[in-house]
């Protein structure tokens, strides 16, 4: 049985995991927010240590998410609720965070 691959739109994105999320433009705000948790560690001018991965990553996510293939979307406000995250697997979290970065990145 063969499936039919869906022409995705230029708001979308295909996880590997099969799941089509739609993304969603951020304000310059919301993305310096998301990029200023990760916190590096410096010490004699090397980096010892980075902070905050998660906190960076589910703030991409609560942003950077409009939609998809979800059994049950929300939002709270103008973020995504965690109902909504909490049907991510890992990777599709990793995954997603870094295709909702690139699509903000477009317009640069």
């Amino acid at each position: 049985m063969s499936k039919e691959k869906k022409t995705l739109r230029s708001d979308e994105v295909a996880l590997s995991s099969g799941r089509v999320v739609k993304l969603n433009e951020m304000s310059i705000d919301d993305m310096d927010f998301c990029q200023d948790l990760t916190v590096v560690r410096f010490e004699n001018g090397e980096a010892t240590g980075v902070s905050n991965m998660a906190k960076a990553r589910t703030a991409w996510l609560r942003r950077g998410i409009k939609g998809g293939d979800f059994s049950s979307f929300k939002m709270n406000g103008d973020i995504v609720a965690d109902s909504v995250i909490k049907q991510l697997n890992d990777d599709e979290k990793n995954e997603l965070s870094i295709a909702i970065q690139d699509f903000q990145r477009l317009g640069e």
